[in-house]
């Protein structure tokens, strides 16, 4: 099986970086560990200022094809603004793009050896899904992670509210949303169930979770400074506000935080209607400390994009818990693949 990376190193055209950044920093870390020469940097117009990144003179697309021609282009951000996604196809309709999957959690990355090792927990975890339109977003999202091939992802570019998964009212009166970032999510909630009583919002990051605090104060919520966990502690936190900030030391600036299990949240026989999990790449930790939640029945809904194993160990570590589970997968519009997630009720 041939993936992105044995291309790029099959390829005789140079490879040249389209972003900076985090994206940037892991997509030439991962270059120089599979031995495939990056050969210069380019950015989006209205951020070339003459800057250079990694010892690379960053320029624009249009100095790029002057000085390579014809290229692999390797896309090193993320976006979901129409005019940055159209832009991204423009190139690749021009040049050779890739996106190669990289881990927002995590250092494991999906190549070909990590699917053949994992096979069967993939092919186990997709026949859990019933309708087609879920099974042909997994097989898509595994054809994308192998070839970096964007043209998987196309066909989620429809315009979809927040979440496509959630109906338009529900009857959530119990809901708990894991990592909150600043209310997004809670406002969204609650425009949906009209019958809510209480939300507890979870977030770990300090000055994120001020501006949910104030977000939030003309909801039915609670706020609670925390990050969600398997078990009740403390553990470091890399804050920034942002996809950055995570679980775990590394790059950047960490404090110390407290850590509880989901199950925590609500006394026992007490029910719960909705469980969100975006935790950044904590998802699978989170959900063994909201075990009892689950197997009451609560319905929920998961990102699997932060780490590659989460498309499959999430769906079967639920399906264990809760055998009645049916689920679904659905994604907004996003390159790369993100804002991919597991809905699952009874």
């Amino acid at each position: 099986m041939t993936d992105v990376w044995e291309t790029l190193r099959r390829s005789p055209l140079p490879c040249v970086l389209y972003g900076m950044g985090d994206g940037g920093d892991k997509m030439i870390s991962q270059c120089e560990k599979r031995g495939i020469a990056v050969s210069g940097v380019f950015a989006s117009d209205e951020f070339v200022r003459g800057q250079s990144f990694h010892g690379f003179s960053v320029t624009t697309y249009a100095g790029a094809k002057e000085k390579y021609g014809k290229m692999n282009v390797l896309l090193a951000f993320a976006s979901d603004l129409d005019p940055v996604m159209d832009n991204i196809d423009r190139i690749d309709a021009e040049t050779p793009l890739f996106a190669p999957d990289l881990p927002v959690a995590g250092e494991t990355v999906f190549d070909a050896a990590f699917y053949e090792e994992h096979r069967k927990e993939h092919e186990a975890a997709r026949a859990l899904f019933a309708d087609p339109a879920s099974v042909d977003l997994f097989d898509r999202i595994v054809n994308y992670r192998l070839t970096g091939k964007l043209s998987f992802l196309r066909p989620d570019r429809i315009p979809e509210d927040m979440w496509p998964g959630l109906p338009e009212k529900t009857a959530f009166r119990t809901a708990i949303d894991l990592g909150a970032y600043t209310g997004d999510t809670a406002k969204f909630l609650a425009s949906r169930s009209p019958d809510l009583q209480k939300l507890i919002c979870v977030e770990p990051d300090p000055k994120t979770f001020e501006k949910l605090v104030n977000n939030v104060a003309d909801l039915p919520a609670v706020a609670v400074n925390a990050a969600a966990w398997d078990k009740e502690g403390e553990t470091s936190f890399r804050k920034g506000g942002s996809r950055s900030s995570h679980i775990g030391g590394g790059k950047g600036k960490t404090v110390t935080v407290r850590t509880l299990r989901p199950d925590s949240l609500l006394p026992v026989g007490k029910k719960c209607d909705f469980i969100k999990y975006d935790v950044e790449g904590a998802e699978y930790e989170a959900i063994l400390g909201s075990e009892r939640l689950i197997r009451e029945g609560a319905s929920l809904c998961a990102a699997l994009y932060h780490r590659p194993e989460d498309l499959f160990r999430l769906p079967l570590l639920l399906k264990e818990m809760n055998p009645a589970y049916s689920f679904r997968l659905v994604r907004a519009k996003y390159y790369p693949a993100w804002e991919l997630n597991l809905f699952a009720q009874i």
